[in-house]
């Protein structure tokens, strides 16, 4: 993941000096602004048109939302049942003894040792305070858990108007009618003539009466801005695990 939120120099063709002509942003490694993601991509010229076809990869590092407590641990016990406690105790039981053979990290065992344990607690009980164990302990590995996604798109961008940065619409999407404005904006580092570039983007809501996907209607989203940029910026540990998942 190191290249994900290291600074790296973006290539560049040296068609002119600073101020001159807007470059083309062969490539770059950006890293997001307010949060700890990170962004890395590769542009063409596209000769007939005077645009540049983008290719990017977006990496997304976040905590996952922790759900109510009580209400999980309601939904757990309404789901599972006593028949199920004797087949989920053997394979845990095996998950243990597995853990224990290979010589598995201590926190694996722990964690293998723990399952067992508050799965029995509930199968014995079956109350909602052992169900609450369950929930507790799957919650407080939640919370040292960060997810790592990744997410491919392509954009054709242009010169702006002023022609000093590329720009791109994408959508509108999706039944909100989401519309993204994204550009490429250079940035002149003291006594350089070849730009690093950071990427901008804003999203807008077009079709406000609609419904989303997750059922909330669409004008419940606000505008939304995200930035990624070349400077390098310290980022602290917020996981002691990782999960790798869908974006």
């Amino acid at each position: 993941m190191r290249w994900a939120f290291a600074t790296v120099l973006m290539l560049t063709v040296a068609s002119g000096v600073h101020g001159e002509e807007l470059q083309v942003p062969y490539g770059g490694s950006t890293q997001q602004m307010d949060g700890n993601g990170g962004m890395t991509w590769t542009c063409e010229p596209q000769s007939a048109s005077g645009s540049i076809s983008c290719s990017f990869v977006q990496v997304s590092v976040r905590k996952p939302d922790i759900p109510d407590r009580e209400a999980e641990a309601s939904k757990l016990l309404a789901s599972f049942s006593r028949d199920e406690c004797a087949q989920l105790d053997d394979a845990l039981a095996q998950a243990v003894a597995k853990a224990r053979e290979v010589g598995a990290e201590d926190w694996i065992r722990k964690n293998a040792e723990r399952t067992v344990s508050v799965y029995r607690r509930l199968c014995s009980a079956f109350d909602l305070n052992a169900a609450l164990g369950v929930v507790d302990f799957q919650q407080d590995l939640d919370r040292k858990t960060c997810n790592i996604s990744t997410w491919p798109f392509s954009l054709t961008f242009n010169r702006s108007e002023a022609g000093d940065k590329w720009e791109a619409i994408d959508g509108p999407r999706g039944s909100c009618g989401v519309v993204k404005f994204v550009s490429l904006v250079p940035d002149y580092p003291v006594g350089s003539t070849l730009p690093l570039w950071s990427f901008r983007q804003r999203s807008v809501v077009t079709n406000p009466e609609a419904t989303g996907i997750d059922g909330r209607s669409c004008s419940e989203w606000s505008e939304e801005r995200i930035e990624f940029v070349w400077k390098k910026q310290v980022i602290r540990p917020m996981c002691e695990f990782v999960r790798h998942g869908a974006f």
